[in-house]
C-alpha cells in the first residue's frame, strides 16, 4: 500500500472514531442551552405545557334530509291545478252571487257580500304562503262579516263562496298545520258557523254549515296521508350525524 493510501486510511479511521464524541458533545450543548417554548419542543403557557397541535373546533354536523321542513313548500303541479280550479269556481260563484243579489235586493247591497267573498277567496288561494295566518285571517273576516250583516241588516253572511273559502282554509289547516294550531282553526270555524245560525235557519246558513263541516270531515284523512306530515313526523327522529355522534 502506498503512503498516500495509508494517509487516507488513517484520516478515515480518526474521523469514525471521533464521531460519537462529537455527537455527545453536541447533545450536551443542546440540552444546556435549550429554552422552553423555543424550537420544536413542547410550548409552555401560563397553566403548563400546551399541546403541540393547535386545537381545532369540530365542524357542525351536516343537515340531514330528515330535519328539512317539508310542510311549507312551493305548490307542485297538482296543487297549481287545484288552485286554478278553485280560482275559476270562486270567480264564477262571486259573479253569480252578485247578479242574484242585484236582482233580489237591488241597489248596492251586493257590494259588501262581494267584497267579503273576494277577500276570503284571495286568502284561500294564498294559503300555501302561510297556512296559519291565512286561516286565522279567514276565520276573523268571516266572523266580522257575520256580525256586520246581522247588525246592519245586509245580505246574510257568509255567502256561498265565502263559506267555500272558509272550508278550504279550515281543511287545509287541519291537513298541514301542527296539532294545536289545527285544533284552534277548526274550533274557530265551528264557532263562526254556529254564529251564522243567530239569524235563523236559511238556505245560506245550511249551505255554509255543510261546506264547513265538509272541510272539517275531509281534513283528518288528508292529514293522515299528507306527504309533508309524514316527512315532518320523521324530523323528530335523530339525524344521521347525531346518531354517529351517539
Amino acid at each position: 500500500m502506498s503512503r498516500f493510501s495509508q494517509a487516507q486510511a488513517a484520516k478515515a479511521a480518526w474521523a469514525w472514531s471521533t464521531m460519537p464524541v462529537m455527537w455527545c458533545a453536541a447533545a450536551s450543548w443542546k440540552a444546556a442551552t435549550w429554552t422552553p417554548g423555543i424550537g420544536i419542543g413542547p410550548k409552555h403557557g401560563p397553566h403548563g405545557p400546551l399541546p403541540y397541535f393547535r386545537p381545532v373546533t369540530p365542524a357542525p354536523p351536516l343537515p340531514s334530509l330528515n330535519t328539512m321542513n317539508t310542510v311549507e313548500r312551493p305548490t307542485g303541479p297538482g296543487g297549481m291545478l287545484v288552485d286554478i280550479g278553485l280560482g275559476v269556481v270562486f270567480a264564477l260563484g262571486i259573479a253569480f252571487s252578485a247578479y242574484m243579489l242585484i236582482d233580489s235586493w237591488g241597489e248596492a247591497y251586493w257590494i259588501f257580500t262581494t267584497a267579503v267573498a273576494v277577500v276570503m277567496c284571495a286568502l284561500a288561494l294564498l294559503r300555501e304562503r302561510q297556512r296559519l295566518w291565512t286561516a286565522a285571517a279567514g276565520v276573523a273576516v268571516t266572523a266580522v262579516a257575520v256580525v256586520v250583516s246581522l247588525v246592519a241588516e245586509l245580505p246574510q253572511e257568509p255567502s256561498p263562496m265565502a263559506a267555500l273559502a272558509l272550508a278550504v282554509l279550515v281543511g287545509s289547516s287541519i291537513r298541514m298545520l301542527p296539532a294545536w294550531p289545527a285544533v284552534a282553526i277548526a274550533a274557530g270555524g265551528v264557532a263562526v258557523t254556529a254564529l251564522t245560525w243567530a239569524s235563523g235557519p236559511t238556505g245560506v246558513t245550511a249551505m255554509a254549515t255543510m261546506l264547513v263541516v265538509g272541510g272539517l270531515v275531509a281534513g283528518p284523512p288528508l292529514r293522515a296521508f299528507a306527504p309533508g306530515r309524514r316527512s315532518g313526523a320523521s324530523a323528530a327522529e335523530p339525524s344521521l350525524p347525531s346518531r354517529a355522534r351517539q
